[in-house]
C-alpha cells in the first residue's frame, strides 16, 4: 500500500543531520487525521497510530478535544554510549509524540535496511529479522561458537549438580531425572523461569514423584517452557539441563536447603542458561514471541551520497534496555542467576538476546556498544570475571547497595526466600573481594551498611522470622541506601560515630548465607532518648511545604528554632504511643575540601528496647539537617547538637 501525502515527504536524512540541533518534525495536525489516514491505507500512519493509540489508552477514556487538537511529530533519537572505558555506540530511533493536555504519548520505531535498495548509513539501521525456530537455533550456535572460539572469562568447569535433566535424542517424546556422583563432570545447561502466581501447576520431584522421575519424565507432562528449555538443550547439543522444581526435592527440606545452597555454582557453572524472559509462569514457554506475528513494517525514503535509498520502519523492539521490565525479571532469584551465569540466552517479549561475560547481542542486531555499562556488579555480568583491574572497596559497595534496592522491588514465591535468593552471589563476591558477608550486608563496611530506610510506601515486618531488624532482610518493601559511599571525587566524607561492631547470625541451615534463626549486633555509640514529644500533631511539628511530598517520601519530622530539623523515618509508620524511642548516633557528614560538618549533620539508628537489659530492636532511621541548605552549602558547627555530652555505651540490636 501506498503513504499518504504527509509521510511521502519524509526523508530519513532530515532525521539524522548530527550537525545541526534537531528539531521536531510535524506529522500529521491532529489523532483524528492520523486515523482517518491509517484507516485509509497509509502503512506509516497505521504504525504510528497504533502504538500511539496503545500509550494513550494507558491514561483512560480520551475526550474528543484531544483527537482534534493533539498534533503528532516525529524526531530521530539516538541512544548513545560514548566514554573512555567504552567504544562510542549507540542505537538510532523514530519517536513520534502525540501532544497533549497532560502526560505526553511516545512510540519508538527502530529502521531496517532494505536488502534490494541502495545502501544506507549502517549507523542508523538495525540489520537483522526476526526469525522462525530453526534459523532462531542457527543464530543462537552461531553466538556460542563465537564466545566459545573468542572469550576466556566465559569458560566454565566443575562438577554436575546432584541431580539434572537427560534430555534425550530430538525427536524422543520423554526425559529422564538422573542423579549424579561427586566426581561425574559434563556440560550442562541451566533454566531461569518464573513459578507464577500458581506455582502449584509448576511440574516438580516430590518425594513420592522421585522414583517415576528417575524411570521418565514425558515430554506432555512438561509445562511450555520446561518443554521449550529440553528444546534448546538438544538444539545446542548439550545433554544435559538442570531446572530447579525437577531437580530439587520439594517436599525435602533437607535437600532443598542443601540444593539451594549451591545454586550459586550450579548457575555460575553452567554451560548456557536459558532465561523464559517474557513467561509470567511456567506455562507461557520460552518462545513467546514467535506465536505473535510482527506488524506490517512501513518504507520510507532515505537520501544518501550513493542515491535514493529505503528503509523499513517497525515499532522498536525490547532489547537490553527494556529487559528489566519483563515478568521474569520481576522475580528476585533472577539477580543472582542472571549475574553468575558465564552465558545467558534471553527469550523476551519480541526477539532472543544473547548475554556473556564478555558480549551482548541482539537477535535485530543491535550493537553491542549501546549496552555497555560502568557498574561492576550489574544485572548482566560481574565485570571482574573479565579480567579487568578490580575497582576500589567503595566501587564496590556502591553497586551493591544499588543492587539491593532494585533486589527488594522482586518478588518471591516465598518470603523465606529473601536471604537464599542471594545467597550464592554473595559466596562468589566474598571469594572474589575478601570481604565478610552477615545478612545482606558486609562486615567490613559496617556501620555504613546499617544506613538505609524505607523507599516511599512503608516497610512491612516479615510474618516469620527471616533476619535481625538492623537488616533490610528482615523486612517486604523497597528499601534504600544512603550515599554514604566515600567515593574519588566525592566532596563529602562521611564519619563513623560508633566502634566495637559485631555481627552475628545463626543460618536455620547448612548455609550460612541462607535462612536464618537468629542474629544480633553488638555496638558502642552515643545512645540517647528522642523527644518524648515525638508526635507529628504536637506543638514544634510541622511539615516543609513542597519538599518531602517532591520525593515520595512519608516522614514525621520536627522543627526547632535554629533552622534545624530531624527527620524520622519509621520502618513501618509512626504508632502514637508506641513507647520509648532511642536514637544511636552512627555517622557525621565532613566536607573533604574544608574539614567542616556539612548541613546533613547527624545520621541515627531509630531503636526500642525489647524489654531486656541492653537490647533493641531497629524501628528507623533518623537524620539531623539545617532547613534551607544544600549537601555542600558550608558549615553549621554553630548549630546545637542533640548527643552533646552524651557517653558513649554499648548495647545489643536484634
Amino acid at each position: 500500500m501506498s503513504l499518504c501525502r504527509v509521510c511521502e515527504r519524509l526523508d530519513i536524512k532530515d532525521f539524522v543531520d548530527w550537525e545541526k540541533t534537531l528539531e521536531d518534525v510535524p506529522h500529521h495536525r491532529s489523532l483524528e487525521a492520523l486515523q482517518h489516514s491509517a484507516d485509509t491505507g497509509c502503512p506509516l500512519c497505521k504504525l504510528i497510530f497504533n502504538e500511539i493509540s496503545r500509550e494513550l489508552a494507558k491514561e483512560g477514556p480520551l475526550g474528543p478535544a484531544i483527537w482534534k487538537t493533539s498534533p503528532i511529530t516525529l524526531r530521530g533519537v539516538q541512544y548513545v554510549v560514548d566514554d573512555e572505558d567504552s567504544e562510542p555506540g549507540g542505537i538510532f530511533w523514530i519517536k513520534a509524540r502525540c501532544d497533549r493536555a497532560g502526560p505526553l504519548a511516545f512510540a519508538y520505531f527502530s529502521l531496517y535496511p532494505d536488502p534490494d535498495g541502495v545502501p544506507v548509513p549502517e549507523d542508523i539501521v538495525i540489520g537483522r529479522k526476526i526469525q522462525p525456530p530453526q534459523q532462531n537455533f542457527d543464530l543462537l550456535r552461531q553466538w556460542i561458537r563465537h564466545c566459545e572460539a573468542n572469550h576466556t572469562a566465559c569458560t566454565a568447569s566443575g562438577p554436575l549438580p546432584t541431580r539434572v535433566i537427560n534430555v534425550g535424542q530430538v525427536g524422543e517424546d520423554f526425559v529422564k531425572l538422573e542423579e549424579t556422583i561427586p566426581t561425574q563432570t559434563d556440560r550442562y545447561m541451566t533454566l531461569s523461569h518464573c513459578w507464577g502466581a500458581t506455582p502449584h501447576l509448576v511440574i516438580r520431584t516430590t518425594k513420592a514423584t522421585l522414583p517415576e522421575h528417575l524411570q521418565s519424565i514425558p515430554l506432555t507432562a512438561l509445562t511450555n517452557t520446561f518443554r521449550d528449555a529440553v528444546h534448546v538443550t538438544r538444539a545446542v547439543g548439550i545433554k544435559y539441563i538442570w531446572i530447579d522444581s525437577l531437580c530439587i526435592v520439594q517436599d525435602d527440606e533437607q535437600d532443598w536447603a542443601r540444593e539451594s545452597a549451591k545454586m550459586g555454582f550450579i548457575y555460575a557453572n553452567s554451560y548456557l542458561t536459558v532465561a523464559a524472559a517474557a513467561s509470567a509462569d511456567s506455562t507461557g514457554g520460552c518462545f513467546h514471541y514467535m506465536s505473535t506475528p510482527p506488524p506490517q513494517p512501513a518504507r520510507i525514503k532515505c537520501t544518501t551520497p550513493s542515491g535514493l535509498g529505503h528503509v523499513f520502519l517497525c515499532p522498536r523492539l525490547g532489547d537490553f534496555l527494556t529487559l528489566h521490565k519483563s515478568p521474569l525479571h520481576t522475580r528476585a532469584w533472577v539477580k543472582q542467576e542472571r549475574i553468575l551465569s558465564p552465558r545467558t540466552i534471553h527469550y523476551d517479549r519480541d526477539q532472543m538476546l544473547w548475554e556473556c561475560r564478555e558480549s551482548r547481542a541482539c537477535e535485530s542486531g543491535v550493537p553491542e556498544s549501546a549496552f555497555v555499562t560502568q557498574k561492576w556488579i550489574w544485572d548482566g555480568r560481574l565485570h571482574f570475571e573479565k579480567g579487568e583491574q578490580r575497582p576500589s572497596r567503595g566501587a564496590f559497595w556502591w553497586d551493591w547497595y544499588d543492587l539491593v534496592e532494585s533486589y527488594t522491588t522482586h518478588g518471591l514465591t516465598k518470603g523465606e526466600d529473601k536471604l537464599p535468593a542471594l545467597s550464592g552471589l554473595a559466596q562468589t563476591l566474598e571469594a572474589a573481594t575478601g570481604g565478610s558477608y552477615v545478612a545482606g550486608l558486609w562486615r567490613d563496611h559496617l556501620p555504613f551498611g546499617l544506613l538505609w530506610r524505607k523507599a516511599g510506601e512503608w516497610l512491612r515486618p516479615a510474618p516469620t522470622y527471616r533476619a535481625p531488624t538492623w537488616s533490610w532482610a528482615a523486612w517486604d518493601g523497597r528499601a534504600m541506601f544512603y550515599n554514604v559511599v566515600d567515593l574519588e571525587g566525592d566532596a563529602v566524607r562521611v564519619i563513623p560515630d560508633v566502634e566495637g561492631i559485631e555481627a552475628v547470625v545463626t543460618p536455620s541451615g547448612v548455609d550460612p548465607r541462607g535462612r536464618l534463626a537468629s542474629g544480633f549486633l553488638k555496638i558502642t555509640g552515643q545512645l540517647k532518648a528522642a523527644d518524648e514529644r515525638m508526635d507529628p500533631t504536637a506543638a514544634g511539628y510541622r511539615k516543609l511545604p513542597g519538599v518531602m511530598e517532591s520525593l515520595n517520601l512519608t516522614v514525621d519530622y520536627l522543627t526547632k528554632d535554629g533552622g534545624i530539623f530531624a527527620i524520622a523515618f519509621f520502618d513501618e509508620g509512626y504508632r502514637p504511643g508506641r513507647g520509648p524511642v532511642y536514637c544511636l548516633r552512627i555517622a557525621r557528614m565532613e566536607s573533604k575540601r574544608s574539614g567542616e560538618s556539612m548541613p546533613s549533620l547527624f545520621l541515627a539508628l531509630l531503636l526500642e528496647p525489647t524489654g531486656r537489659e541492653g537490647e533493641y530492636r531497629r524501628i528507623g532511621i533518623g537524620e539531623q539537617r539545617e532547613v534551607g541548605t544544600g549537601r555542600h552549602d558550608g558549615p553549621i558547627s554553630s548549630q546545637p547538637d542533640f548527643f552533646a555530652g552524651v557517653p558513649k555505651t554499648t548495647i545489643t540490636i536484634v
